[in-house]
């Protein structure tokens, strides 16, 4: 899956065809987002967006998700970065440090 659209349709896209992926903040990209620490849900992103960079929700963005790479980038960025990474039916390097740690 892959596309051109603006953030919030690329967030909203993640939601209905993925339910069970996260989105991280690429702190190196996105340092005022990067703060959040665990990944966050497409709608948990998108509340998140709407309270503290709302104009990022109408930034120009391309969504990927293929066997090679799971990322958004923000068009009007000129880094070679993803601005997030997305885990669509896997977890987050996050998620299983969290688990690895109740062990």
């Amino acid at each position: 899956m892959g596309f051109d659209e603006i953030l919030q349709i690329c967030l909203l896209a993640l939601e209905s065809r993925y339910p069970g992926c996260v989105v991280e903040a690429n702190e190196a990209v996105l340092p005022e987002l990067a703060h959040t620490g665990e990944p966050l849900t497409p709608t948990q992103m998108l509340d998140l967006l709407q309270a503290s960079a709302p104009h990022l929700l109408q930034a120009q963005a391309r969504l990927i998700v293929d066997d090679q790479k799971s990322e958004i980038y923000l068009l009007t960025i000129p880094e070679e970065q993803p601005a997030f990474r997305l885990y669509c039916g896997g977890r987050s390097p996050y998620q299983r440090e969290k688990r690895w740690q109740k062990a």
